[in-house]
């Protein structure tokens, strides 16, 4: 039952993470139906990486690499 529970939490946690990576790949191919120049945007993890720049973005879009990718949730919005 242990091992059970444990394989449960594992595979739990790692589908909780592949979420907001998957979301910006979604979002990095709708901009390159506009742009062609967004298709060579690629994932990139970390504070400072495209992912989270496009998650915590603070206005309605963000340009990573010179591609403007609409933000799903502007931060902007928290606190007012």
């Amino acid at each position: 039952m242990k091992k059970l529970i444990t394989i449960f939490v594992l595979v739990s946690s790692i589908v909780c993470l592949a979420g907001p990576k998957e979301d910006f790949m979604k979002a990095v191919s709708e901009a390159a139906k506009k742009n062609p120049k967004c298709s060579e945007v690629k994932p990139t993890p970390g504070r400072q990486g495209t992912v989270m720049k496009w998650k915590t973005c603070s206005s309605d879009s963000v340009t990573i690499d010179g591609c403007i990718l609409s933000c799903s949730s502007a931060s902007s919005e928290i606190g007012g």
